[in-house]
């Protein structure tokens, strides 16, 4: 196949992938501007405060999908997923009971009027990684167009069930539970687009071992979204009621910007977790996610007003000074979260040390901050600490296999097409030709 036609191949890819994932996190955003405005400051910490726990409880989906991705990519598409299927459903059973039992424990850190508040997570825990099954095998066969319709779905379902949950109920409560309700609509619709193959077991052999692994991953991106979540948390657990609010209203922008360039990370995940020739194709990456946000942060500084439209209105006017400093700190968070995708899809073991090690500086400097502004600098000095250093840890690279076995798959598969066929075809011809050698 031409150079030319692998060229198109992965443009048309990332343009679907660009759609779909910008069309679920514009959803999404629409969501959360939307609570912001129906519920006011007050009530919006709350919800903010526990998408913060979806978002952290999130990393078992995102584990699965990624432990899904690296195998399918490795092994091939026409292998047996019902290990990987098995695997997810357990994870998302434990995850949604734990969250179920975590709820009073919610409901008193975050000062919430009743655990039952907090109950509506753990539909929407379980719902995420049974998701993340289905985008992982689609992720790992490069089958964008069903990838990127997963993710207009889940986006379709936070904002359409959600939105419409929270205007009839405008509560923090009636906000979690159109969020849950949402999150069974790409269930539904990856149980379609995705089906297993006609033959595939219900059950693995192996599925304990599947379970081993996604835990493994899932504890790097545990660090990395605890990390993330961790100023919300102390915002509403050590600032004015009213201030976190502000506070979470800056997070809004933050978040947009670091959602925006997720396509670039999601399309480098299986030439990364091929571990290819193409050993720094990550920082390439990076410097496409630094452009995106530069746009976004100089956007905001000369269009402030904008930028406060964006986050909620006049309501939020405090925060307007420093919108630029909040998407500053997205930019930085899309760029270690690429870094982090790498540690995962090529096995740093040390990254997840030092992912933790900001963690514990953001919680060390609380003491030291007096207000949301010092809080918002704090955490941003740390994601570019922490930038730094994984970029020394994500640098060097020792392939699972040798480079020179490993080149001829890599190459056939550059340029394969995203269809199956396509794809086995590919396999086919580099296994040919290994054995040839």
């Amino acid at each position: 196949m031409s150079s030319r036609t692998g060229r198109r191949s992965l443009a048309r890819g990332a343009g679907l992938v660009a759609v779909g994932m910008t069309a679920m996190n514009v959803a999404a955003y629409a969501f959360t501007l939307v609570a912001a405005r129906r519920l006011g400051p007050t009530e919006y910490s709350a919800v903010a405060a526990l998408m913060g726990v979806v978002l952290v409880a999130n990393v078992i989906a995102l584990g699965v999908q990624a432990t899904t991705a690296r195998r399918v990519a490795v092994a091939g598409p026409d292998r047996d997923p019902g290990p990987l299927v098995a695997a997810g459903r357990r994870a998302a059973v434990v995850l949604a009971a734990a969250a179920l039992a975590l709820s009073p424990l919610a409901a008193a850190v975050f000062r919430l009027d009743s655990w039952m508040t907090a109950a509506p997570v753990a539909v929407t825990a379980g719902a995420l990684t049974v998701t993340g099954v289905r985008l992982g095998l689609a992720q790992g066969r490069r089958q964008w167009g069903r990838f990127a319709a997963l993710s207009v779905a889940s986006g379709a379902g936070r904002v359409v069930v959600g939105g419409a949950a929270l205007w009839v109920w405008p509560s923090a409560f009636g906000a979690m539970a159109g969020v849950a309700l949402g999150a069974l609509v790409p269930v539904a619709v990856g149980a379609v687009l995705v089906a297993d193959p006609p033959g595939a077991s219900p059950r693995g052999a192996s599925a304990l071992g599947v379970v081993r692994e996604v835990l493994h991953d899932s504890h790097l991106l545990l660090a990395f979204f605890a990390l993330t979540q961790v100023d919300v948390f102390v915002a509403r657990a050590t600032l004015p009621t009213a201030e976190a609010g502000l506070y979470a209203s800056g997070l809004i922008l933050a978040k947009a910007v670091l959602f925006l360039p997720t396509f670039v990370t999601v399309l480098a995940y299986p030439v990364l977790a091929r571990r290819s020739h193409h050993r720094h194709v990550h920082h390439r990456g990076l410097l496409i996610i630094l452009g995106i946000g530069l746009v976004a942060v100089c956007g905001v500084f000369v269009l402030p007003d904008l930028g406060l439209a964006f986050v909620g209105g006049p309501a939020y006017a405090d925060v307007r000074g420093q919108l630029w400093v909040f998407a500053s700190l997205g930019t930085a968070t899309a760029m270690v979260q690429l870094l982090v995708q790498t540690a995962v899809a090529r096995q740093h073991r040390t990254a997840v040390a030092w992912v933790w090690g900001a963690l514990v500086a953001v919680l060390a400097g609380v003491p030291f901050v007096e207000d949301g502004r010092g809080l918002l600098l704090l955490v941003l000095a740390v994601d570019v600490a922490l930038l730094t250093v994984l970029l020394v840890v994500t640098w060097s690279d020792d392939p699972a296999v040798p480079l020179e076995e490993d080149d001829a798959v890599a190459e056939a598969l550059s340029t394969a097409e995203g269809d199956d066929g396509a794809w086995v075809s590919a396999r086919r011809r580099a296994r040919s030709g290994r054995r040839r050698r």
